[in-house]
């Protein structure tokens, strides 16, 4: 576990890259309360992010929960979190720390505490989708219900790769069996990629993929591993949000901060 210090020199990069994208705050004109500061409130969404805490435990330190809570929804409804998260992959791409020539794609469940009856997206999990590069850092993520398929979650991840990144045409996409969906396969290669994915046992349609391109579905670990970076990021781990907008709004700060880990190494 860090120290103190280095946890507050990890606050200080984060808030360097978040400072300049939140939206600028007028005052209220009937006057009242002063409203807290920014970077108290930032500070009390990354222990939260971190930690799990409910926004109604939050510890005496950072501003009221409701508050950090009333910040996080205004800042993801803002966009602030997915810029973020542009950004820092852009300052990879232009330290060249990104290798894009493999891409990896897995999904994690999440599981609920929110409650709730099993409508749309509420009391059922979350899927978290995620395509990493070859050093496994996520540069796509999607989110949706823990009953959708992996095969339809599947081409949702690589399309939210931003921009920024450069992905070569024909990049070999690694996936498990879970992906075996010749749909999937043929959705993929129109959109620029190469599936590499293992047939299922006891599939009854002819075979389409390459023996000798699976082999590369030996360093499919690398997917795995990020996976095991998620779990410093406790939120994100369990859903305890009942909005599934600001638990979706957690998923990109905390691939934001993996990213951020390797940048400042």
């Amino acid at each position: 576990m860090p120290s103190r210090r280095r946890e507050q020199q990890l606050l200080d990069r984060r808030w360097e890259r978040v400072r300049p994208l939140l939206p600028a705050r007028t005052p209220d004109p009937t006057g009242g309360r002063p409203s807290a500061d920014d970077r108290a409130c930032f500070a009390g969404i990354v222990f939260a992010l971190r930690n799990a805490v409910r926004w109604n435990h939050m510890p005496p330190p950072f501003p009221r929960g409701v508050t950090c809570r009333r910040r996080h929804r205004d800042w993801t409804a803002a966009g602030v979190w997915d810029t973020v998260r542009s950004l820092v992959l852009a300052e990879l791409a232009t330290a060249r720390k990104l290798d894009t020539s493999e891409l990896f794609l897995g999904a994690a469940f999440a599981e609920d505490r929110a409650g709730g009856a099993c409508n749309g997206r509420t009391g059922c999990g979350v899927k978290i989708e995620v395509v990493t590069d070859r050093t496994g850092l996520p540069i796509g993520v999607a989110t949706a219900a823990a009953r959708v398929p992996q095969v339809s979650l599947g081409p949702a991840a690589p399309a939210c790769i931003p921009a920024v990144v450069a992905v070569p045409f024909g990049t070999p996409v690694m996936a498990d069996r879970a992906y075996d969906s010749d749909p999937l396969r043929e959705q993929l290669a129109g959109e620029g990629f190469r599936p590499v994915v293992r047939h299922r046992q006891g599939r009854v349609e002819p075979p389409t993929a390459d023996g000798r391109a699976c082999r590369r579905l030996r360093r499919r670990w690398v997917v795995e591993r990020t996976f095991a970076w998620r779990q410093s990021f406790r939120r994100v781990v369990t859903r305890f949000e009942k909005d599934i907008g600001r638990y979706d709004g957690f998923v990109p700060l905390a691939c934001a901060f993996i990213c951020l880990n390797r940048l400042t190494k």
